[in-house]
């Protein structure tokens, strides 16, 4: 088989993809086309990052209304996701822990990124 993390939502693009050298968004279609395309067949498909995605939303189209107002000269991406307070890592950590059991199980339904387990076709 074959497991996949795959970055969720052309529209979410920021400065974090940027940063963490993703390449692109996909949309689930297009996965699932990749997928038939090169002979799998999926297994399991979920979401994870649901719980923080309402703030991870909002805060990505601030960014992005700011930068169309002020347009800052030689911006570069700023690690937003980096060096946090140990207890502001703990909490994000815990947040992003609890979704394990829902990803395994019966799934979540959007998020940040998609989960993609697929098995070659014999």
């Amino acid at each position: 088989g074959s497991e996949m993390c795959i970055r969720d939502s052309p529209s979410l693009w920021g400065e974090h993809d940027e940063i963490n050298q993703h390449v692109r968004r996909y949309e689930p279609k297009c996965i699932d086309n990749l997928l038939a395309h090169n002979g799998f067949d999926p297994v399991l498909r979920s979401f994870m990052n649901t719980w923080l995605l309402p703030a991870a939303f909002l805060w990505r189209w601030w960014c992005k209304f700011k930068y169309k107002i002020y347009k800052p000269k030689n911006h570069r991406a700023r690690p937003d996701n980096m060096h946090h307070h140990p207890m502001m890592n703990a909490i994000l950590t815990a947040i992003f822990s609890s979704e394990l059991p829902f990803v395994l199980g019966p799934g979540l339904p959007v998020g940040l990124s998609m989960v993609v387990l697929g098995k070659k076709r014999s």
